[in-house]
């Protein structure tokens, strides 16, 4: 399946010609997250979900804009808390059924994928660091820009530990299989932290930061 997949994304290369990048944005909802003065917390032993949403800006003159056709983004899960995944899989399983890209993504983003689609983890353990990689492969589809921001992939969780933090970053897998490749240029997804800390008024979540 490694050789395969090279392969694959070495084909996928000779596709795409140009662009403008993706851009990534990082957000947690659910109800254990809270607004302390502006800034989003979790509060533990409550399911929230980690989000990453993408906006494809790539624009080539003239239209007809050509649409991604690589795609393999590992997140790495850091921090000093445990987490509880409340979604499970294997460690070091390549997963490519509907059923469990389902639970990390959505429809529209895994029917960009005509030749390959799959979800990948190591070290899932709760005990951090984690890392989990989505990759999509395509040939007559793809992700095309033009779209807006849309989810690619989330994340179902508990925090089991009362206070710290929790980051997601860009992920370096032992598997180089399953590295950062993408069409270029290669988008850069920057570290962010959400706090751990039990919600004062439980009643009352307050107004996400605007």
């Amino acid at each position: 399946m490694r050789k395969t997949l090279t392969i694959l994304f070495a084909l996928s290369f000779l596709i795409v010609s140009a662009g403008w990048g993706v851009t990534f944005r990082a957000a947690i909802s659910g109800d254990s997250v809270w607004n302390d003065g502006g800034a989003l917390k979790i509060s533990p032993e409550s399911e929230f979900r980690i989000e990453v949403y993408a906006t494809n800006n790539d624009t080539i003159m003239p239209p007809p804009y050509v649409q991604r056709v690589s795609w393999s983004s590992p997140f790495a899960f850091t921090g000093n808390v445990k987490i509880q995944w409340l979604d499970t899989i294997s460690n070091d399983t390549l997963y490519s059924d509907l059923a469990t890209l389902s639970k990390f993504s959505t429809t529209q983003f895994a029917d960009f994928w005509d030749i390959f689609k799959g979800v990948y983890a190591e070290s899932r353990d709760g005990i951090l660091p984690d890392r989990f990689d989505i990759i999509g492969v395509a040939n007559k589809l793809g992700y095309p820009p033009g779209l807006g921001e849309i989810p690619i992939v989330f994340w179902r969780a508990k925090v089991i530990s009362d206070t710290g933090q929790i980051c997601i970053e860009q992920g370096n897998m032992r598997n180089d299989s399953y590295d950062w490749i993408f069409d270029e240029p290669k988008p850069k997804f920057a570290t962010v932290c959400w706090k751990v800390e039990r919600n004062p008024s439980p009643d009352k979540k307050g107004e996400p930061p605007k």
